[in-house]
């Protein structure tokens, strides 16, 4: 799941100065790497927050940081994974610790974790529009919202994965089937997540490379994050499903199952979290030619 500052970039041609050529009729970006003007520039991401760039420097770094939130959210879950099967243990009689504060703050804040590669990336970008991204934002979203959502895939039970009550969760300790099954569902939200930021970052690209049509609807990020139908088996919301749908035939406890509540409300919380705060990401002027 994501705000901010832009630096001046100069180089107006390399850069991207908004052009305005007679007749155009597109909003992607040209050869030289300047926008093509039709009523923006270049075009936005659709009903998402954020907008893309004729900037390919700081494009291949938003793109680079996208990944880099879709890394740190998997690690964090598996840090959750972690802690609950601590957590299990322990309700079986078989005492069991686990640092899940130094296991998230590693990911998140540790020499090779999130805000250290962002940074990085943020340094390669040679005309300084990627420091607009809002790093630091980005980091409190994640263990925040990761935490406190924690309770939508760990659902079953009564037994709390974090007694002090700062991860949320619970589970059945007689149910070793279910547990395991929550478990693996982690990864599931992790690879759904991963996939609605490649599509960020693909719809990015094609605009930079001209390869958008600005006049057919259907050419956003919106088919490749999915709708849960048929439409892109391949889609972000479609292979989440399938993905839980395979957990439900091996023990996944109703309360998390396609369909439950607590399924819909994941779904919900990344859409939410991930294309209302696109715009902590893919935050770089559009012509790459001034601060934002």
């Amino acid at each position: 799941m994501l705000k901010r500052v832009a630096l001046v970039a100069g180089l107006v041609g390399a850069l991207g100065i908004c052009a305005a050529p007679a007749g155009a009729q597109s909003t992607n970006c040209n050869k030289s790497g300047q926008c093509v003007f039709a009523g923006g520039c270049p075009m936005p991401f659709g009903d998402d927050g954020g907008n893309t760039t004729c900037n390919k420097s700081a494009e291949g770094c938003e793109a680079k940081i996208g990944g880099l939130v879709a890394k740190t959210v998997a690690a964090v879950i598996k840090c959750h994974g972690k802690q609950a099967s601590a957590a299990f243990k322990t309700a079986n009689g078989k005492p069991t610790t686990f640092d899940e504060e130094t296991c998230e703050n590693t990911a998140i804040n540790g020499p090779k974790g999130f805000v250290a590669s962002a940074a990085a990336a943020q340094a390669k970008d040679t005309t300084g529009a990627c420091g607009c991204v809002g790093v630091s934002t980005i980091a409190g979203l994640i263990g925040s919202i990761l935490d406190s959502q924690n309770q939508l895939v760990f659902c079953d039970g009564s037994t709390p994965i974090d007694p002090s009550g700062d991860d949320t969760g619970t589970f059945n300790p007689a149910d070793s089937t279910g547990f395991k099954a929550m478990v693996k569902a982690g990864t599931c939200v992790s690879k759904l997540v991963a996939t609605w930021e490649k599509c960020h970052a693909t719809f990015a690209k094609n605009v930079l490379k001209n390869k958008v049509d600005p006049t057919d609807p259907g050419n956003t990020d919106e088919i490749c994050e999915g709708d849960g139908d048929s439409s892109n088996p391949k889609g972000a919301v479609e292979a989440f499903q399938a993905c839980m749908t395979k957990l439900a035939a091996k023990g996944l406890p109703a309360c998390v199952q396609v369909g439950s509540p607590n399924y819909n409300a994941i779904l919900a919380t990344t859409q939410t979290q991930l294309d209302g705060a696109n715009g902590l990401v893919y935050c770089a002027s559009p012509s790459g030619a001034f601060v934002q």
